[in-house]
């Protein structure tokens, strides 16, 4: 029998189910469940097309995964991670709806399938977008593109918000968007920035906000920061800060295709989030002071997921505040960082 996988319907998180396999944490973000069902709608819908159905909502589960899994060699491991994951959520949220006994039979099939199955086989890159976007941004790349940008503002509408975006970040190494709630302020007697953690829920982020210490900043590097403030709250009243976000993420994609011309990789927003975690690890932070000030519960997300030391190109001022360090999760091999290098 073929069950209607009712993916639209998949948006909600019950909290009693009489299902032996474990559901989802009811902490995850709604915006993630959100984009779960997104992700599950398109593996269903792929695998439609491959097996000859008409309709996604007629893919018997066991069959999505199936095919999923065929779909290995063909792509990143990050994109199956995520597959994999979104599934996962859809099918257990199908289950906690179910009254049908064969249909939450198949469900904890297709789930179980999932548990086993792990990412060997599939790209270590991607061949789509996301493998067009350059993980790090280098100093030659980055002056380059402030230099386009200050070219045209006043020519382009969001030339001088991006310029004053990517150098807030070149300092503090936010994620594009954790500056919608982050704020300067003081405390004994030291410029602080505060921010809040974006991925705090399930104990991946080490707590819900992060300081850093700007003390070792200069007058002009403090000034970049508070413009960045004060721009975000200049747009408050015509933009919420997720289509700004949207918007500057868009114009970027214009830029560097103008400023750098064809090439294989393109930096994005994050990429300076990357640079400023290579910039961390060259400077001589030890791994949980780069894991402090990212916000990462854990000091091993830096060297598994961002930029490596070898691409740092120049120091980092800020430094994270020592009971935030003692907060962080050591899970990485130890290592002797190298010696400091004095703020120039």
């Amino acid at each position: 029998m073929t069950h209607v996988i009712r993916y639209l319907e998949a948006m909600a998180v019950p909290s009693n189910v009489g299902s032996p396999i474990k559901l989802m944490t009811p902490t995850r973000l709604p915006k993630t469940n959100q984009q779960y069902a997104i992700k599950a709608k398109t593996v269903c819908s792929q695998a439609a097309r491959a097996h000859g159905h008409t309709s996604p909502f007629t893919v018997p589960a066991t069959t999505v995964v199936g095919h999923l899994i065929s779909r290995k060699p063909t792509i990143a491991r990050n994109t199956w991670k995520q597959y994999k994951n979104a599934l996962r959520h859809h099918f257990e949220t199908l289950m906690a709806q179910s009254t049908e006994k064969v249909l939450t039979e198949e469900l904890q099939a297709a789930v179980s399938m999932l548990d086993v199955a792990t990412s060997e086989g599939t790209l270590k890159y991607g061949t789509q977008t996301s493998a067009r976007k350059q993980k790090g941004f280098k100093r030659a790349d980055y002056e380059k593109l402030l230099a386009y940008l200050e070219l045209h503002v006043g020519k382009h509408r969001y030339a001088r918000t991006l310029r004053t975006w990517l150098k807030a970040t070149q300092l503090v190494g936010l994620r594009p968007s954790e500056w919608e709630h982050a704020s300067l302020g003081q405390s004994a007697g030291v410029a602080i920035l505060t921010v809040r953690n974006a991925k705090a829920t399930n104990g991946r982020g080490n707590g819900e906000d992060r300081s850093l210490d700007l003390r070792n900043l200069s007058p002009d590097e403090l000034h970049e920061l508070t413009e960045m403030i004060d721009m975000l709250e200049g747009y408050r009243g015509d933009l919420d800060f997720e289509t700004l976000q949207t918007k500057i993420g868009d114009y970027m994609k214009y830029a560097t295709r103008n400023c750098f011309g064809k090439r294989k990789q393109y930096p994005t927003l994050y990429s300076m989030r990357h640079q400023f975690s290579a910039n961390a690890k060259m400077s001589g932070s030890t791994k949980a002071e780069v894991a402090a000030m990212m916000g990462h519960g854990s000091d091993a997300t830096a060297g598994v997921h961002y930029a490596r030391k070898v691409s740092g190109d120049s120091a980092v001022k800020v430094a994270p505040l020592e009971a935030e360090v003692k907060r962080v999760r050591p899970r990485s091999k130890a290592f002797t960082p190298r010696p400091k290098q004095p703020p120039g």
